[in-house]
This record gives C-alpha cells, structure tokens and sequence, in this order.
C-alpha cells in the first residue's frame, strides 16, 4: 500500500524537509515504524507491506508534524479459487497459441529495457474475481527474469495484476503466476527482430556455398531479414554471373551464396560500413565516436529496478568478413552430382560382373560335376554289359554239360537194362 502524509503550518502551508513517522498497530504491530522527510510540497508517500499473519486491520498512524493522524485498513480474505495467465503468446482464455510472433530482445542499453507484459486474473472460489491479493511472479531458466520491481504484484479492482518479464537469449520461455495457493502457467516466446540490434556476422564454407549468420551481442540470430552482401575480391569464382550478390537472412539469421567457376576469395558483410551495431568498439553500444557505452549493471530491488542487464556482452561489432572457396570446391553443383552418380554406378556394375563371376564359377563346377558323373554311370553300364555276357556265357556252358550229362546217364540207362535181361537169362 501507498500512504501519503501532508504536513502543514498553523495557515495550512507546507512544510518542507519535515520527518513524519509511520506507526502500525494491529494485524502489522511487530513491523517497525518508518520515517520519510516531506518534499517541498509538505508530503510524505510511505510504502506499507501487509507482512501479518493474525487479525483482519491495521491503524496506521503518521507523527511529527506537532500532531498525528490515523487511518484504518482492513484485510479480506486472500485465498485464491483460481488464478488465470495470459502472456502475448496466449489468448484471452489462457490458451497456448502457436505459431506466433515471438517478442523481441533489446540488445541496446539492458536487456531489462525489452520487457513484455504478462496478466493475472485472481478470483474466488464462487468465480469472483478479487481485488487486493499478492500474486508472484517467475519464469523459466536462467537467460530470463521477472523485472525486479513486478515480482509481487497485488490485483486491482478488476482482480488483474500485471509484472514485466524479458530475456537475453532467443527461446521459449515458461512463465508462472501463484496466488493465495493456487497458479498457473504460460508461454512467453523471444527472438531478436530488431535489425538494428545486429552486432556481428560470420561465415563458413562449405563446398561451394558461404554461409553467413548475423547476431546481436547476446549471440542471438537476428531475424528480421538483414541485408547481406557477397563480394568476390579475388579468383575467377563468381555469385551466379557476377561478382556481387545480395540476399536477406531467413529465420535462422543465416543467408547462403553459391560459387561457381573456380576459386574465389569472398568478402560477406552489409550494406553499409555502419550497419547497425557492427561499426561499435568494445564496450560501446552502437558507434565507435560517440560516448554511449553500456550501462553498469545494477541489482534491482522491490522499488527499484535493475540496470544494465548483460552488460558484460560488449564485444566489439565485426562489419564484414572473407572467406576463401578452393577451386576443388567451387565445382558447380551439377558437376559435383555427376560425379557422385558416375562414381555409384562405377561401383554397381563392378559389383555386378563380381556376381558374374562368382555365378560362371558356380556354372563351371556344376558342369565338371555334371561330366564326372555322366562318366561313373558309362563306366557302371559298361560294367554291367560285361557281367551280363559273363551269366550268358555260363548259362550255355551249363547247358551244354547238362545236354552231354543228360546222354551219359541215357547210355548207363540202357547198358543197365542189357545187363539184367542177360541175367534172367
């Protein structure tokens, strides 16, 4: 709460370099009294902090102006039934909305100086919304914070309470509101869009493409679509048909040239010599003439503010930088894709005549194979023949012992038959 005191002389004039002291009694009787000396207009604004854990008032009573004066406050309830956050990343109800404009990072005198405003709406239990009641603030990380004066914030009439949060580095960010209890969270996106802001520029090579980043001095890229120009200074390389070539930044902060006919020697920067940030020395924030070096950074408290965040990111601007492109590299693309595919089918039809050969091979030992059996079988027929005429030749000679056996035993037969008729005889 703010309290303002006015003391005045007997004919109702200011009175001026006055010290009043601010008394608590009450819920705030353990807080210690205040003294503020009136300005030239006999006030005295004192800040007070409901700091009580017991008791539903407070009188608050202002001395030292040959009298005193006293007023009462009095406490609600402070026990949320909700509290709901919006954030610019957000709509009306809370709800995430993607994608979206992300909120800009200053990169000039503090980065504090970007701030984005982030709402609380506390309300009951019975959904009314509630004046009077703290509501804290945080957000995610460590390249963010809530404005030091905007941490704790009591709700208005309307219940809302608005705080201030900002960043240094580029990134989504989470942002937290907790009130008697309860909390919610939201969404709060940064990038660095102002141009203006730029700091630097690099480049890399790679083949025959340069490509270039622009950042502000926090190393953020910039992405708002800088201006970049490429130059050949040397070789017989060049942008296209030319030797100059100008092309913006895409979302990444980074822009890409292409280089063909030969080597080259390339020299990427802006448009001017004194783009943006880039022409500063170490420690000053935009030019290398005028004295505007960054502010000191300072430790901000409940009533006032921190100073001079990231004041220790003062590098100096880089303007403009060359690279070289080797003739090997500065091949044209196509010639390059030509290569490859002549390389890859070099390599297929080697692999193919491999299984060629290693299917002739195969061929050539089922065929070997093939003849070695073809010759075991004439060789068994042959064989066979043999063993054939062999059994016929034995079956005739078995006959004809027979036929020669069969006319012996006929002869005996008959000399036999002779030989018993002369014995009856």
């Amino acid at each position: 709460m703010s309290i303002t005191a006015r003391c005045a002389d007997q004919f109702r004039s200011a009175l001026a370099n006055t010290a009043l002291t601010l008394t608590p009694s009450g819920r705030n009787s353990a807080q210690a009294a205040s003294t503020v000396v009136t300005g030239s207009t006999g006030l005295s604004t004192f800040t007070f902090t409901d700091t009580g854990t017991s008791g539903t008032s407070d009188t608050l009573t202002v001395s030292g102006c040959s009298t005193s004066a006293a007023l009462t406050v009095s406490y609600a309830g402070t026990t949320a039934g909700s509290v709901l956050l919006t954030t610019p990343n957000t709509d009306s109800l809370g709800v995430d909305e993607y994608p979206v404009d992300a909120e800009d990072i200053s990169a000039g005198d503090g980065a504090q100086a970007g701030t984005v405003t982030v709402t609380a709406t506390a309300k009951d239990a019975a959904g009314v919304v509630m004046a009077g009641v703290p509501v804290t603030f945080t957000i995610s990380g460590t390249t963010a914070a809530v404005l030091s004066t905007k941490v704790t914030v009591y709700t208005s009439a309307a219940g809302t309470a608005s705080s201030s949060v900002y960043a240094w580095v580029a990134g989504t960010y989470t942002v937290t509101a907790t009130s008697g209890g309860q909390s919610d969270t939201a969404p709060v996106i940064f990038a660095q869009e102002t141009d203006d802001e730029a700091r630097s520029i690099s480049a890399t090579v790679s083949g025959n493409r340069v490509t270039a980043t622009v950042k502000d001095r926090f190393g953020n890229p910039v992405t708002s679509g800088v201006n970049v120009v490429a130059t050949v200074t040397k070789g017989t390389g060049v942008l296209g048909s030319a030797t100059s070539s100008t092309a913006s930044t895409d979302a990444d902060g980074n822009v890409t040239f292409v280089i063909t006919g030969g080597a080259a020697t390339v020299k990427v920067g802006f448009e001017t010599t004194t783009f943006g940030q880039t022409d500063a020395l170490k420690g000053y924030i935009s030019s290398p003439t005028t004295d505007d070096t960054f502010t000191a950074y300072v430790a901000g408290t409940t009533t006032t503010a921190e100073k001079g965040v990231g004041s220790s990111f003062d590098a100096a601007g880089v303007n403009s930088v060359t690279v070289e492109v080797s003739a090997d590299d500065s091949a044209t693309a196509s010639g390059k894709a030509a290569t490859t595919a002549a390389e890859a089918a070099t390599d297929a039809a080697l692999e193919a005549i491999d299984a060629a050969n290693a299917a002739t091979d195969a061929a050539n030992l089922a065929a070997e194979a093939a003849d070695a059996a073809t010759v075991a079988a004439e060789e068994a027929r042959d064989a066979a023949d043999a063993a054939t005429a062999a059994v016929e030749a034995l079956a005739s000679e078995v006959a004809t012992l027979m036929a020669a056996l069969k006319a012996q035993i006929t002869t005996l037969a008959n000399t036999v038959a002779k030989i018993a008729k002369k014995v009856k005889a």
